[in-house]
């Protein structure tokens, strides 16, 4: 019989900063075969990548899931997670995150942790941390570098701005991304939020519509969507200095 990893799904919720006071919740997938008290299972923790989900482990959960305990969160912000403003999204916090769930869950140490693409960041800090508490490290996809220019991580993390505010968040950056002018900068700064980080992804990072969507928590229908209305905005603000776009929910 198949096992139906969705009946192991938890709901975490973890403490916010102290100046939030809020929790946040954590959906993980947490499966623990029926063994001796004298002979725990081995623990396998699996950590997906950037834009991705728990469930993209599936076959590995149902198939190590029969003999060894499996632990697969959703990231903040990815699956069924919250994606809280506070505190910012980096590696340190993402690393926190994964102590924080794993301590809540009560892991046994130590254990195995596998880790796709962006999630090998997050591995591999977490093992420089606690040495003693993993036993082996499977990379899968994970580059030696991630590279984020400085446009993309000005449109995914600055909050929404009005003109003024746009010049200020670029007058300590001089260099924007290859072929992006300050001109144009500023006018993505002065788009809404949401709109800005769905341009980020999917023009500075050329993650397709459904990649997008799934890093956005967002369906793909509303990722096309503010990508047209961004489009109007800008040819707006910088006609002529914008044309119109020549391929599919492209700038």
């Amino acid at each position: 019989m198949t096992l139906d990893v969705e009946l192991y799904r938890r709901t975490l919720y973890l403490p916010a900063p102290d100046v939030d006071k809020a929790l946040r919740r954590v959906s993980v997938i947490d499966i623990q075969p029926d063994v001796a008290p004298d002979m725990p299972a081995r623990t396998l923790v699996f950590v997906h990548g950037y834009g991705g989900r728990n469930l993209q482990w599936l076959y590995q959960l149902r198939a190590f899931g029969q003999t060894m305990r499996v632990i697969a969160p959703d990231l903040r912000g990815h699956g069924q997670s919250d994606d809280p403003a506070r505190p910012p999204i980096t590696v340190e916090t993402l690393v926190d995150d994964l102590e924080a769930t794993l301590a809540q869950l009560e892991t046994q140490r130590p254990f195995l942790l596998v880790a796709h693409s962006f999630g090998g960041a997050i591995a591999a800090e977490y093992a420089l941390r606690h040495p003693d508490e993993v036993s082996g490290l499977v990379l899968i996809g994970t580059p030696a570098r991630f590279i984020l220019t400085p446009g993309a991580r000005q449109l995914m993390s600055l909050p929404e701005t009005d003109g003024q505010d746009a010049d200020l968040a670029l007058a300590d950056d001089g260099g924007f991304g290859e072929g992006v002018d300050r001109t144009v900068m500023t006018a993505l700064l002065r788009l809404p939020e949401r709109q800005r980080q769905v341009i980020a992804l999917r023009v500075f990072l050329d993650l397709d519509t459904a990649q997008t969507a799934r890093a956005l928590g967002i369906a793909p229908g509303t990722v096309t969507a503010h990508l047209a209305r961004a489009t109007a905005a800008l040819r707006d603000q910088l006609t002529p200095g914008i044309t119109e776009p020549t391929g599919q929910e492209r700038l």
